[in-house]
């Protein structure tokens, strides 16, 4: 999921969503969008916490930890590398 947002994103391609808003918070600041993503999608299972319970929590973290970091590593892959 994450080197798809990433690649979708080195292309300024977005599926909508916290991922377009990450795109266009990137343009206004220094921050890579992996971080961005993470940041936003962290806020969103932290505010729910109490919904879906600690242990969903955790696998949510989890998800949304390894999708910025892929994230960040292919939107910021240079076209020469491969």
């Amino acid at each position: 999921m994450g080197v798809g947002i990433g690649l979708m994103l080195r292309y300024e391609t977005s599926t909508g969503g916290t991922d377009l808003l990450a795109q266009l918070l990137t343009k206004l600041t220094s921050v890579n969008v992996g971080v961005i993503i993470f940041l936003i999608d962290g806020l969103v299972i932290t505010s729910g916490i109490e919904v879906v319970g600690l242990e969903k929590f955790f696998y949510s973290f989890i998800t949304i930890l390894c999708v910025g970091v892929m994230t960040s590593f292919t939107a910021v892959w240079k076209k020469e590398a491969y």
